[in-house]
């Protein structure tokens, strides 16, 4: 895993050899499949475009990312069905939370929830931890409280080492670890002005990731295909 703490970045294109994936694809490979994705503002917008791309080849708007989706399902995990696939996050949100002691909590939370996690939840499903996107330098997301607006500066270097001890504490648990920090290091023109959320293409770059790792781990034979003009 690679972490980049340095200044902005150049402006690249999101290319990459991974596959890129239509419609048509995408209800194949999920057919029949129970998804849950737990987490944050950006679990719920990777919720949103892979519910969109499983309807039509077309981007998220706007508006769309910005709507908001919550739901308590751990109860449901442990009294419902069994899913297929559960993809989640939590970092950014949790240490801008916890006070001066983030980290410490973070830890101690995380390792309950992968538990948590391993009771509820059959040999058969795969998990896929999300390492969290990197931050801007400045961060203005509303989601940060007023009375901990003073730790906002060193949020960058918390998420590094929060997604460091996540993917770690993941592997242990023998779950799957998809690193979105070292995939969007060089996508900060996708990121939007308040250092925290990403646009539309962003998140299809990010649906692409996940359902390419996805199929792999299935053993689906993925589409030969390049990427789109």
């Amino acid at each position: 895993m690679v972490f980049c703490l340095s200044s902005e970045e150049p402006r690249r294109p999101l290319r990459s050899d991974m596959v890129h994936f239509q419609a048509s694809e995408v209800q194949q490979l999920l057919h029949n499949k129970f998804v849950v994705i737990l987490g944050d503002s950006i679990q719920r917008a990777v919720y949103k475009d892979l519910v969109l791309l499983l309807q039509k080849d077309s981007l998220l708007t706007a508006a769309q990312l910005k709507a908001k989706y919550l739901e308590d399902v751990l109860e449901e995990l442990t009294y419902g069905p069994a899913p297929d696939l559960v993809i989640i996050n939590s970092c950014l949100w949790d240490l801008s939370r916890y006070g001066r002691c983030s980290m410490e909590s973070y830890r101690e939370n995380l390792e309950r929830v992968f538990v948590r996690m391993d009771q509820v939840l059959p040999d058969s499903c795969l998990l896929v931890w999300n390492m969290a996107m990197p931050l801007g330098e400045r961060i203005t997301g509303g989601f940060l409280l007023p009375e901990l607006q003073p730790l906002a500066g060193s949020l960058r270097r918390d998420v590094v080492e929060g997604n460091f001890y996540s993917a770690t504490l993941a592997g242990d648990h023998c779950f799957d670890v998809l690193d979105l920090h070292f995939h969007f290091r060089h996508a900060v023109q996708h990121r939007h002005r308040d250092g925290v959320h990403w646009d539309q293409h962003a998140h299809r770059h990010l649906s692409h990731l996940l359902l390419t790792h996805v199929a792999d781990a299935w053993g689906v034979e993925l589409p030969k295909r390049g990427y789109p003009p």
